[in-house]
Protein backbone atom coordinates (compact mmCIF):
# COMPACT_ATOMS: atom_id res chain seq x y z
CA UNK A 1 0.00 0.00 0.00
CA UNK A 2 2.86 2.33 0.77
CA UNK A 3 4.13 2.45 -2.46
CA UNK A 4 0.51 2.35 -4.26
CA UNK A 5 0.12 5.91 -1.92
CA UNK A 6 3.19 7.16 -3.56
CA UNK A 7 2.45 6.42 -7.40
CA UNK A 8 -0.87 7.67 -6.30
CA UNK A 9 0.74 11.12 -4.91
CA UNK A 10 3.06 11.78 -7.99
CA UNK A 11 3.57 15.33 -9.37
CA UNK A 12 1.88 16.19 -12.39
CA UNK A 13 4.14 18.87 -14.61
CA UNK A 14 1.29 19.55 -16.18
CA UNK A 15 -0.55 21.15 -13.58
CA UNK A 16 -1.18 24.27 -12.22
CA UNK A 17 0.40 23.89 -8.90
CA UNK A 18 3.64 22.27 -9.72
CA UNK A 19 5.38 24.85 -12.00
CA UNK A 20 4.21 27.69 -8.94
CA UNK A 21 6.10 25.59 -6.23
CA UNK A 22 9.51 26.72 -5.85
CA UNK A 23 12.32 24.19 -6.23
CA UNK A 24 13.55 24.06 -2.56
CA UNK A 25 9.59 22.76 -2.15
CA UNK A 26 9.54 20.17 -5.23
CA UNK A 27 12.68 18.60 -3.91
CA UNK A 28 10.77 18.31 -0.14
CA UNK A 29 8.08 16.39 -1.77
CA UNK A 30 10.23 14.59 -3.70
CA UNK A 31 12.26 13.38 -0.28
CA UNK A 32 9.02 12.57 0.90
CA UNK A 33 7.66 10.58 -2.33
CA UNK A 34 10.93 8.72 -1.93
CA UNK A 35 10.92 8.05 1.94
CA UNK A 36 7.38 7.01 1.56
CA UNK A 37 8.18 4.36 -1.40
CA UNK A 38 11.36 3.16 0.75
CA UNK A 39 9.48 2.34 3.48
CA UNK A 40 11.02 5.30 5.95
CA UNK A 41 7.72 6.41 7.73
CA UNK A 42 6.23 6.45 11.21
CA UNK A 43 2.99 5.44 10.92
CA UNK A 44 0.41 7.83 12.81
CA UNK A 45 -0.64 5.83 15.69
CA UNK A 46 3.01 5.49 17.03
CA UNK A 47 3.39 9.04 16.98
CA UNK A 48 -0.35 9.42 18.53
CA UNK A 49 1.04 7.15 21.29
CA UNK A 50 4.71 8.92 21.41
CA UNK A 51 3.16 12.34 21.62
CA UNK A 52 0.36 11.59 24.17
CA UNK A 53 2.34 11.83 26.81
CA UNK A 54 2.75 15.76 26.12
CA UNK A 55 -0.68 16.45 24.36
CA UNK A 56 -2.66 14.85 26.92
CA UNK A 57 -2.96 16.77 30.09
Amino acid sequence: MKGQDAKTIEKDQTGDWWNEISEAQKASIERGLKDLEEGKTIPHEEMVKFYSKWLSK
